[in-house]
Order: structure tokens, then sequence, then C-alpha cells
């Protein structure tokens, strides 16, 4: 983590128009006290401020699967239509049976609703940006000292501004959504856990969690108000009962043989919880995080393991070097199979403007329909 930069943000009420300054490769700014220190009186909680529906209000997401759904709750976007449809999904695979996938209540399709309030998002990581590596900038502390509130992902996803969020929650209403949902003890089990102790964070990618996060999201939301805005309640639950929809889905779509192979290999491990769902095993090329790397060893090992199994595609992804993915299927190739590129997915950051996968529903549905697509293929002899 850099420090400089968690020394910058953490721990100081900003005044705007400050200077800041790049001294000796760190950022350094002038700041004042939040009124925790020096003998004042203890500060009030930043997540029940009790402002008015006519005060702004500013939110600040990490990543694009949280700003996404924020949006969502706020009512400043809609979910795009054939999104996790049931009919929409039979027809683009081919599989009638998922036309008749009932989630107990048919997803609400009316539309989300705006509340009567000023408010202003805004989310740091754009399409194709890697939580693991980001540094912050200049820019993203400006971003931070206007925020009210603060959504990241948390379960040290966001490595290198982890310092700097912690030391936020004392002036700002920060909250690390996977660290709020492994605190209940209730949910503990959902979640994947290494052989090192680790947390795989990429729980957006669990439907259960996601959508229980969207609800404390909410909730959070309102608590920010003296008065309730129950709008924000009632669109959470719409995006909750489509992400519920989303996990029925995909387990259906992966069920029974239609996989012949099931494994998904990717450029990392981040897609374990959706592998658990859709019953298929996750090999990743780098681990939980993108900080580590393949090693030779690694790529020999996992290219020994594709030819073993017979495995017909790997895939890319969208915010991860294609390098180590161009070494196995190298190291394939000289074994005498070949794996071709199933496409390319959105493991930690959203699609492009435009694509399927701008919006977090999207990105799930297109990572989904892509894996299906491509390990449902015939698989030749030879693999070519």
């Amino acid at each position: 983590m850099n420090t400089d930069w968690a020394r910058m943000v953490g721990g100081c009420r900003w005044v705007p128009g400050l200077l800041l300054v790049v001294l000796a490769g760190g950022l350094i700014a002038g700041c004042v006290g939040n009124g925790n220190g020096g003998g004042s009186a203890p500060a009030a909680d930043p997540c029940a401020t009790g402002i008015t529906k006519d005060d702004p209000l500013r939110v600040l997401s990490t990543t694009g699967q949280i700003g996404s759904v924020v949006d969502l709750i706020l009512g400043l976007e809609q979910i795009p239509d054939g999104l996790w449809d049931p009919g929409t999904l039979a027809e683009r695979t081919g599989i009638a049976v998922l036309a008749s996938i009932d989630a107990g209540a048919e997803p609400s399709l009316a539309a989300m609703v705006r509340p009567s309030i000023a408010v202003e998002t805004h989310t740091m990581l754009g399409p194709g940006v890697d939580p693991h590596l980001y540094v912050p900038t200049l820019g993203d502390a400006e971003e931070f000292n206007k925020a009210d509130v603060i959504f990241y992902n948390g379960l040290h996803l966001e490595a290198q501004m982890l310092g700097a969020l912690e030391e936020l929650s004392g002036s700002r209403c920060v909250v690390a959504l996977g660290d709020l949902l492994y605190q209940d003890q209730n949910l503990v089990d959902r979640f994947i856990h290494t052989e090192d102790g680790l947390v795989d964070p990429h729980i957006w990618n669990h439907p259960e969690l996601w959508s229980l996060a969207t609800l404390r999201m909410a909730q959070v939301l309102e608590g920010m108000y003296a008065e309730p805005v129950p709008e924000f309640a009632a669109n959470a639950e719409k995006v909750a009962e489509r992400i519920t929809m989303a996990g029925l889905l995909i387990a259906e779509l992966f069920a029974g043989d239609r996989i012949p192979v099931r494994y998904l290999v990717t450029a990392h491990d981040a897609f374990g919880y959706f592998t658990a769902v859709a019953n298929l095993e996750s090999i990743g090329l780098q681990g939980l995080s993108t900080e580590s790397e393949a090693s030779i060893y690694d790529i020999q090992q996992i290219a020994e393991t594709i030819v073993a199994h017979r495995i017909p595609a790997m895939f890319v992804e969208s915010s991860v070097s294609t390098d180590a993915v161009t070494a196995v299927r190298e190291a394939v190739r000289a074994r005498g199979w070949d794996v071709r590129l199933g496409g390319e997915l959105y493991s930690d950051a959203l699609g492009p403007q435009g694509s399927e996968g701008e919006t977090y529903l999207g990105m799930l549905q297109h990572n989904a329909v892509t894996v299906y697509l491509a390990l449902a293929e015939p698989i030749p002899e030879d693999g070519n």
C-alpha cells in the first residue's frame, strides 16, 4: 500500500482547494483535524448524519460492480431489457427449459423509482481497470474529499487503497461490503476460503451474496437521511430479485451433462463463486489477486491438467494481461493438444460502454453465456 497516500487522505478533514503536491514519489497534502483528536468530542456516526432530502448526497463506489447497483438503488438507471430474462436466455443458448424457470416470484419489471433527492454518484475504476493493482491518483483524492458515502468491496480486493479507506472511515461513511457480509455468522459458509486462510473477494460472482450486498447498500443509503426514503429499499428489492433469478438460471444453464468437461480455466482465480453455482471446477493461472504472477511451474502444471482432462477452451479477462494465457496455450500445443480461446470474460471490472457487460447484471450474463457456449461445443479428438 502507498503509505503516503493513506497519510494524505486518512484521518483528515479535507479543505477544498488545498494545494496537493507530489514529493519524493509520494502524495502529500495539507489537512486539518477531523474532530477526533486534540481533546475534541468524539465524532458522530458518519453513516447516520441525518441529512434532509434537499441536502446533496455524494456516493463514491470503487468498482463498477458496486457503482452499477448503486445507480439502480438510487433510481438513476434502469435494468436493461432482456437481462436475466428466462425466455431471452433460452433463445440465446438453445436450452428451452430455461424459459420455465420460476424464482418463486417473477422478477418485477417495474421501473426503478427515483426519489426526490439531490444525489451524485461516481465510480473510481472504469472498464478494464484491475482493482487489485490500482493505485489512487490525485483526482481520486478529490473524489474521496467530496464523498459522503464510500462503498468498496473489501476482503483485500482494493489492496492498494485499503489503508486510506480504513483511515477515512472516521470522517466518512465508508462501507466494506464483503467484510460487512462476512461478519454475519450465517453467511460465513457461503464464502470461499483458501488453504492460506484468505477469503475470496470476488463476491459479485455469487448471486446470493451480491443480492444481500444490494440490500445492505440500500439500508446504508437510507440511514443517511433524517426521514425515510422508501424508494431505496423498493428499488433494491427489484434488483435483488433479478440477481436471484440470475443464480437460478446459471445453475440450470450448466445442469446435467450439457457441459462434457466441467473446468473453467481463466487468467486468474476470480470465478470460484461462479463455478460453485454452475457446478464447475475453477482453475486460475494466477491466484485470488493479480498481484501474484503465474510461474513457469504453474504454467506447465495447468497445461498438463488441460491435456489430461481434454479441456476444450480457456478464457482471457478484460482486466488481466493475456501473456500467461498465451504461454499456457503454447505449452498445451507442445503436448499435442489445442485449447482454444473461449472468449473474453469480465472478471474484476465491467465491460466498455455499449457492451453487454457495461452493467453488473450484464457482466454476469455475458460471462455465463460466453462460458456455456464455449464449453458446450463438441470436442474434436485432437482438440483442433
